[in-house]
C-alpha cells in the first residue's frame, strides 16, 4: 500500500496495487477475504474516518490501514464499504483458483504482463478483424486474488485496466517534496505491497 500512497513512498502511481483484506458485514462481523485496490481500500478509510487528501491525511489513511494487521476492516459508513464492494462471485473466483491450479508461480509471473496469455484471456480477450475485445473487471479482480493468496503481487494499470506484475520502476513517477530532497531509492520502495 506504501507504493500508492505519494506521502509515504515519495513517488505518485496511476496504476494501483491490489491487496486482500477481509470486509466486515453491516453489523461489524468478518466475512470473506476480498481482493480491492489499495487506492479504493485508503479511499475507503478516508471517507470511514472523514480525513481530508492533503498530507496529514493521506499519512493517516496509511497509518490506519498498516496498523490493521490482520488486515480486516469494518466499515460503518455505506459510502466506505461501497468504495471497497468487489465485483466478483465466490463462484467466479473458485473458477478462476481452478484455471489457475495446476499453473507454477514461475509461469504466473511469466503471463501476466502478456496480452495473449492464458491469464490475460481469463478476463479479457481482443477479437481479430477489429471487432473489438470483450472484458471482465470481475474477472480480473478474481484473478487478482489467486496471485496475491499464491504470494506474487500485482496491480491494475490505468490504461487498460490490465493486470500488472509489480516490479521496482513500474509506473511510478518521481514527486520532488517542497520542504528538502527526494527520498532515497531504497526509502521510496520501503514498505512496498502492504
Amino acid at each position: 500500500m506504501a507504493k500508492d500512497n505519494l506521502v509515504v513512498s515519495g513517488s505518485f502511481s496511476m496504476s494501483p496495487l491490489y491487496v486482500l483484506i477481509t470486509l466486515c458485514d453491516a453489523a461489524g462481523r468478518p466475512q470473506r477475504v476480498e481482493c480491492v485496490t489499495a487506492n479504493f481500500l485508503s479511499g475507503a478509510i478516508h471517507i470511514e474516518h472523514g480525513l481530508g487528501y492533503d498530507t496529514p491525511g493521506e499519512k493517516k489513511a496509511y497509518d490506519i490501514a498498516i496498523a490493521e494487521r490482520d488486515r480486516v476492516f469494518c466499515f460503518k459508513k455505506l459510502r466506505a464499504r461501497n468504495n471497497v464492494s468487489v465485483r466478483y462471485t465466490p463462484s467466479q473466483l473458485a473458477e478462476v483458483r481452478r484455471l489457475l491450479v495446476h499453473r507454477s508461480d514461475s509461469q504466473l509471473r511469466a503471463a501476466v504482463d502478456r496480452d495473449d496469455s492464458y491469464v490475460t484471456h481469463i478476463y479479457r480477450r481482443i477479437y481479430p478483424r477489429n471487432r473489438g475485445f470483450w472484458h471482465s473487471d470481475a474477472r480480473m479482480q478474481a484473478v487478482a486474488h489467486v496471485f496475491l493468496e499464491r504470494g506474487i503481487l500485482v496491480g491494475q494499470t490505468h490504461w487498460g485496466p490490465v493486470l500488472y506484475l509489480e516490479k521496482a520502476s513500474n509506473q511510478t513517477i518521481p514527486f520532488r517534496r517542497a520542504q528538502g530532497p527526494e527520498p532515497a531509492e531504497g526509502q521510496r520502495t520501503a514498505g512496498r505491497g502492504g
